[in-house]
């Protein structure tokens, strides 16, 4: 099923040991379906995937991948990061987090 809604998507992945190595397959999975159902363009659906655990990681931005192939590849060669969960912390020394909108 395709998706031609226009969207920028981010995923907010857990990749604490919580989820453990084989787990996060599963979840690389499920990125990539929900992804792979919008059209990927820079005038349509744009994707964007963070990582947390200990800290954050932006896997890749909005704007890095303008092609469906190249996202999916993208999703599907992320690493498991392992580490602590923590949610709960919230300032920008543990968790550097940041949105920019771009028109």
């Amino acid at each position: 099923m395709e998706c031609s809604a226009v969207a920028d998507l981010v995923f907010l992945v857990d990749g604490s040991w919580n989820v453990g190595q084989e787990n996060f397959k599963h979840v690389r999975s499920f990125v990539s379906a929900m992804a792979g159902a919008f059209d990927i363009a820079e005038d349509k659906s744009r994707v964007a995937v963070v990582q947390y655990s200990t800290d954050a990681r932006t896997e890749f931005t909005l704007n890095q991948y303008l092609r469906r192939p190249d996202l999916l590849r993208a999703i599907n060669n992320m690493h498991y990061k392992g580490g602590d969960i923590m949610t709960g912390i919230n300032n920008k020394q543990h968790n550097p987090v940041e949105f920019s909108f771009e028109s």
